[in-house]
Protein backbone atom coordinates (compact mmCIF):
# COMPACT_ATOMS: atom_id res chain seq x y z
CA UNK A 1 0.00 0.00 0.00
CA UNK A 2 2.88 2.64 0.64
CA UNK A 3 4.97 1.16 -2.23
CA UNK A 4 2.41 2.55 -5.03
CA UNK A 5 3.07 6.28 -3.48
CA UNK A 6 6.96 5.93 -2.97
CA UNK A 7 7.17 4.87 -7.03
CA UNK A 8 4.85 7.87 -7.23
CA UNK A 9 7.15 10.07 -5.40
CA UNK A 10 9.87 8.42 -7.76
CA UNK A 11 8.26 9.24 -10.79
CA UNK A 12 7.76 12.71 -9.49
CA UNK A 13 11.77 13.09 -8.65
CA UNK A 14 12.41 11.85 -12.39
CA UNK A 15 10.56 14.42 -14.08
CA UNK A 16 11.60 16.94 -12.10
CA UNK A 17 15.33 16.00 -13.25
CA UNK A 18 14.20 15.83 -17.24
CA UNK A 19 12.62 19.16 -16.59
CA UNK A 20 15.87 20.38 -15.49
CA UNK A 21 17.61 18.78 -18.22
CA UNK A 22 15.29 19.89 -20.70
CA UNK A 23 15.53 23.03 -19.54
CA UNK A 24 19.70 23.36 -19.24
CA UNK A 25 19.44 22.21 -22.89
CA UNK A 26 17.43 24.64 -24.23
CA UNK A 27 19.52 27.31 -22.40
CA UNK A 28 22.67 25.65 -23.93
CA UNK A 29 21.07 25.52 -27.62
CA UNK A 30 19.97 29.43 -27.22
CA UNK A 31 23.61 30.31 -26.41
CA UNK A 32 24.83 28.44 -29.36
CA UNK A 33 22.43 29.61 -31.91
CA UNK A 34 23.11 33.36 -30.67
CA UNK A 35 26.73 32.41 -31.36
CA UNK A 36 25.47 31.09 -34.69
CA UNK A 37 24.20 34.11 -35.24
CA UNK A 38 26.91 36.39 -35.20
CA UNK A 39 29.03 35.55 -38.26
CA UNK A 40 32.74 35.05 -36.73
CA UNK A 41 35.41 36.20 -39.16
CA UNK A 42 38.02 33.71 -39.45
CA UNK A 43 40.57 35.76 -37.15
CA UNK A 44 37.71 35.04 -34.53
CA UNK A 45 36.76 31.15 -34.44
CA UNK A 46 39.57 30.51 -31.74
CA UNK A 47 37.27 32.60 -29.73
CA UNK A 48 33.71 31.60 -30.30
CA UNK A 49 35.04 27.65 -29.70
CA UNK A 50 36.63 28.83 -26.13
CA UNK A 51 33.16 30.46 -25.69
CA UNK A 52 31.71 27.36 -26.21
CA UNK A 53 33.84 24.88 -24.30
CA UNK A 54 33.13 27.89 -21.36
CA UNK A 55 29.50 27.45 -22.02
CA UNK A 56 29.35 23.65 -22.16
CA UNK A 57 31.85 23.61 -19.28
CA UNK A 58 29.32 25.86 -17.30
CA UNK A 59 26.48 23.44 -18.66
CA UNK A 60 28.43 20.36 -17.14
CA UNK A 61 29.33 22.05 -13.89
CA UNK A 62 25.34 22.85 -13.46
CA UNK A 63 24.68 19.33 -14.11
CA UNK A 64 27.07 17.20 -12.11
CA UNK A 65 25.32 18.28 -8.68
CA UNK A 66 22.06 17.22 -10.05
CA UNK A 67 23.03 13.93 -11.48
CA UNK A 68 24.57 13.21 -7.89
CA UNK A 69 21.52 14.25 -5.92
CA UNK A 70 19.44 12.00 -8.39
CA UNK A 71 21.50 8.94 -7.96
CA UNK A 72 21.40 9.42 -4.28
CA UNK A 73 17.57 9.55 -4.30
CA UNK A 74 17.24 6.94 -6.30
CA UNK A 75 19.57 4.71 -3.55
CA UNK A 76 17.47 6.08 -0.85
CA UNK A 77 14.15 5.63 -2.69
CA UNK A 78 15.53 1.67 -3.37
CA UNK A 79 16.76 1.11 0.26
CA UNK A 80 13.44 2.01 1.43
CA UNK A 81 11.72 -0.34 -0.67
CA UNK A 82 13.91 -3.07 0.41
CA UNK A 83 13.21 -2.11 3.89
CA UNK A 84 9.65 -2.15 3.43
CA UNK A 85 10.12 -5.37 1.88
CA UNK A 86 11.63 -7.17 4.83
CA UNK A 87 8.76 -5.26 7.08
CA UNK A 88 6.44 -7.04 4.90
CA UNK A 89 8.13 -9.85 5.19
CA UNK A 90 8.23 -9.96 8.55
CA UNK A 91 4.30 -8.95 9.28
CA UNK A 92 3.58 -11.90 6.67
CA UNK A 93 5.18 -14.57 9.24
CA UNK A 94 3.66 -12.77 12.05
CA UNK A 95 0.53 -12.98 10.81
CA UNK A 96 0.71 -16.91 9.00
CA UNK A 97 1.51 -17.29 13.43
CA UNK A 98 -1.64 -15.86 14.42
CA UNK A 99 -3.74 -17.82 11.50
CA UNK A 100 -2.31 -21.17 13.06
CA UNK A 101 -3.35 -19.95 16.24
CA UNK A 102 -6.75 -19.04 15.65
CA UNK A 103 -7.74 -22.27 13.67
CA UNK A 104 -5.89 -24.44 16.46
CA UNK A 105 -8.00 -22.44 19.07
CA UNK A 106 -11.10 -22.55 17.10
CA UNK A 107 -10.65 -26.56 16.23
CA UNK A 108 -10.47 -27.45 19.97
CA UNK A 109 -13.05 -24.90 20.76
CA UNK A 110 -15.14 -27.18 18.55
CA UNK A 111 -14.00 -29.99 20.17
CA UNK A 112 -14.26 -29.15 23.71
CA UNK A 113 -17.98 -27.56 23.13
CA UNK A 114 -18.58 -31.18 21.77
CA UNK A 115 -17.28 -32.87 24.87
CA UNK A 116 -19.06 -30.34 27.09
CA UNK A 117 -22.55 -31.16 25.24
CA UNK A 118 -21.61 -35.05 25.39
CA UNK A 119 -20.73 -34.76 29.20
CA UNK A 120 -23.97 -32.59 29.77
CA UNK A 121 -26.37 -35.06 28.21
CA UNK A 122 -24.51 -38.51 30.15
CA UNK A 123 -25.11 -39.21 33.36
CA UNK A 124 -22.75 -36.79 35.73
CA UNK A 125 -19.97 -38.89 37.34
CA UNK A 126 -16.93 -37.47 36.45
CA UNK A 127 -15.27 -34.87 38.82
CA UNK A 128 -14.46 -31.90 37.05
CA UNK A 129 -16.83 -29.89 35.03
CA UNK A 130 -17.22 -29.11 31.40
CA UNK A 131 -16.29 -26.03 31.90
CA UNK A 132 -13.22 -26.62 33.93
CA UNK A 133 -12.12 -29.60 31.54
CA UNK A 134 -12.46 -26.67 28.74
CA UNK A 135 -10.39 -24.24 30.46
CA UNK A 136 -7.60 -26.27 31.52
CA UNK A 137 -7.46 -27.43 28.00
CA UNK A 138 -6.77 -24.06 26.91
CA UNK A 139 -3.96 -23.56 29.37
CA UNK A 140 -1.94 -24.99 27.67
CA UNK A 141 0.42 -23.06 25.21
CA UNK A 142 -0.63 -23.04 21.55
CA UNK A 143 2.75 -22.17 20.31
CA UNK A 144 4.51 -25.14 21.93
CA UNK A 145 1.40 -27.43 20.90
CA UNK A 146 2.14 -26.27 17.11
CA UNK A 147 5.65 -26.82 17.65
CA UNK A 148 5.06 -30.22 18.67
CA UNK A 149 2.64 -31.31 16.15
CA UNK A 150 5.10 -30.61 13.35
CA UNK A 151 7.86 -31.99 15.34
CA UNK A 152 6.43 -34.93 15.24
CA UNK A 153 5.15 -35.04 11.55
CA UNK A 154 9.10 -34.11 10.68
CA UNK A 155 9.47 -37.38 12.56
CA UNK A 156 7.35 -39.11 10.38
CA UNK A 157 4.04 -39.77 12.06
CA UNK A 158 0.66 -39.61 10.22
CA UNK A 159 -2.04 -37.59 11.92
CA UNK A 160 -3.88 -40.32 13.72
CA UNK A 161 -0.38 -41.01 15.77
CA UNK A 162 0.20 -37.01 16.54
CA UNK A 163 -2.96 -36.73 17.32
CA UNK A 164 -3.38 -39.74 20.33
CA UNK A 165 0.29 -38.57 21.40
CA UNK A 166 -0.51 -35.01 22.03
CA UNK A 167 -3.89 -36.14 23.05
CA UNK A 168 -5.57 -33.74 20.66
CA UNK A 169 -8.46 -33.78 17.90
CA UNK A 170 -7.50 -35.03 14.71
CA UNK A 171 -8.65 -32.05 12.69
CA UNK A 172 -6.38 -29.82 15.03
CA UNK A 173 -3.39 -31.95 13.87
CA UNK A 174 -4.30 -32.16 10.14
CA UNK A 175 -5.29 -27.88 10.42
CA UNK A 176 -1.61 -27.21 11.86
CA UNK A 177 0.25 -30.06 9.20
CA UNK A 178 -1.75 -28.16 6.23
CA UNK A 179 -1.24 -24.94 6.83
CA UNK A 180 3.07 -25.61 7.72
CA UNK A 181 2.87 -27.29 4.06
CA UNK A 182 0.97 -23.99 2.44
CA UNK A 183 3.68 -21.51 4.25
CA UNK A 184 6.79 -23.49 3.57
CA UNK A 185 5.13 -24.12 -0.28
CA UNK A 186 4.86 -19.87 -0.19
CA UNK A 187 7.90 -19.39 1.19
CA UNK A 188 10.20 -21.71 -0.78
CA UNK A 189 8.19 -19.89 -4.31
CA UNK A 190 9.63 -16.09 -2.83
Amino acid sequence: MTTPFLSEIGVGVQLFIDLVLLGLFMVLFKRLKSLGKEKPDPDNRAEVAEEAGRTASQIIDMLEPLVKEADAAAASFDQQIRDKKNLIGGLNDSLDSRIISINLLLSRAEAMLDRAANASQSPAGGSATPLAQVRDAFEEDVFDQQQSIVDLYEQGLDVDAIASRLSMPKGEVKIVINLKKKFMAMETLE
